[in-house]
C-alpha cells in the first residue's frame, strides 16, 4: 500500500512516498522511499552511520554529499559521519540494502563499499527510467521489476556470514562476536575476514554502528539521552555520548538539536514502522 505524505517545516516543504519493499525482495532490500523536497536556503544535514547500504536514484538536481555534487549513488557501510547539502529542489528514491542485497542486486562485493560513495552506470540508466514514469506508483512499480530482475541472476551471499549479520541485527548489537565465530565452526581469523568482505565492516565495528543506529532513532524519536543508554546497552550515558562524539561528531543533544522536521519525521516513522525491531 502506497502512503504519500506532504508536510512544511522551518522553510522545507517535502513529499515522500512510501510502500513496504517487495516481498521477493526480503532480505535484499530494507527500505523504500521516493521524495521531493524544496527550501529556499541551504540544508545541510549529518549522515551518521548506520547499517544499510544506502542507494540514492536521483530524479532531480544533483546533491552534496561530503562536498561533492553527487546525482544517483551507493553508499557503502562506515564508522564516520559526513554531510548532505542542497539548495533549491531535490527529488529521488532512497533504498535501503542489506549488505547481502547490495552484493545480489549490485554486483559489489559490500567490503569493497566500505565508507566509500560511489557512482554506477547500472543506476543512473534505472533512475532514467524512473524520472520518466508518470507519479510514485508507477515509480515503485518500475522499482520493484528491476529490482527483481537483478536479484534473479545475482551472487548468492555466504550462509553462515548472512545468518551471522541476522543475529547482530536482531539483537541490536548486543552479541559476543566470540559466539558468532563458534557457532560457524571456523577460525576467527576466517571469521572476520569473511563478515568484512561480505558485510563492509569488521564485526566489532559492525555491532558498535548497530547499536549507535539504534540509540540514534531512540534520540531522534524523543527518548531521553539516559534511556536510550540502558536501552542500547551502554554502561551508563557517558559511555553513550562518547560514542557520539565519535561516530556522529556530537553530544547526543547537539545530534537531536541538528535534526531539522523532515529527518525527525523519517525518525517517527521509522520507529512507528518496527524498524528498530526489525533491524531494517
Amino acid at each position: 500500500m502506497l502512503t504519500v505524505d506532504r508536510q512544511e517545516s522551518g522553510g522545507i516543504r517535502w513529499e515522500s512516498a512510501r510502500r513496504p519493499p517487495e516481498p521477493r525482495l526480503a532480505g535484499l532490500v530494507s527500505t523504500v522511499v521516493g521524495y521531493a523536497e524544496f527550501a529556499d536556503r541551504p540544508v545541510v544535514r549529518r549522515v551518521t552511520p548506520h547499517p544499510a547500504v544506502t542507494v540514492i536514484l536521483n530524479l532531480g538536481e544533483p546533491i552534496a554529499v561530503h562536498g561533492v555534487p553527487r546525482r544517483t549513488f551507493v553508499a557503502g557501510l562506515h564508522d564516520t559521519w559526513g554531510t548532505t547539502e542542497f539548495t533549491g529542489g531535490q527529488r529521488g528514491i532512497e533504498l535501503g540494502l542489506t549488505p547481502q542485497g547490495a552484493h545480489r542486486l549490485l554486483r559489489v562485493p559490500p567490503g569493497e563499499l566500505t565508507g566509500l560513495v560511489v557512482d554506477l552506470p547500472v543506476l543512473d540508466r534505472l533512475a532514467d527510467r524512473l524520472a520518466a514514469a508518470d507519479g510514485w506508483a508507477e515509480r515503485l512499480d518500475l522499482l520493484d521489476a528491476a529490482l527483481l530482475g537483478l536479484a534473479a541472476d545475482g551472487p548468492q551471499p555466504d550462509p553462515a556470514v548472512e545468518w551471522a549479520w541476522a543475529v547482530m541485527r536482531g539483537r541490536h548489537g548486543a552479541v559476543r562476536v566470540g559466539d558468532l565465530v563458534a557457532a560457524t565452526g571456523w577460525s576467527r581469523r576466517h571469521f572476520v575476514n569473511r563478515f568484512r568482505a561480505e558485510v563492509g565492516l569488521p564485526p566489532k565495528v559492525a555491532a558498535r554502528v548497530v547499536r549507535f543506529q539504534r540509540a540514534s532513532r531512540l534520540l531522534g524519536t524523543g527518548v531521553p539521552a539516559a534511556v536510550a543508554a540502558a536501552t542500547c546497552g551502554y554502561t551508563d550515558q557517558s559511555h553513550l555520548v562518547r560514542e557520539f562524539r565519535a561516530l556522529a561528531g556530537v553530544t547526543p543533544g547537539s545530534f537531536v538539536a541538528g535534526l531539522d522536521a523532515e529527518q525527525v519525521t523519517f525518525l517517527q516513522d521509522a520507529d512507528r514502522a518496527g524498524l528498530l525491531a526489525s533491524g531494517a
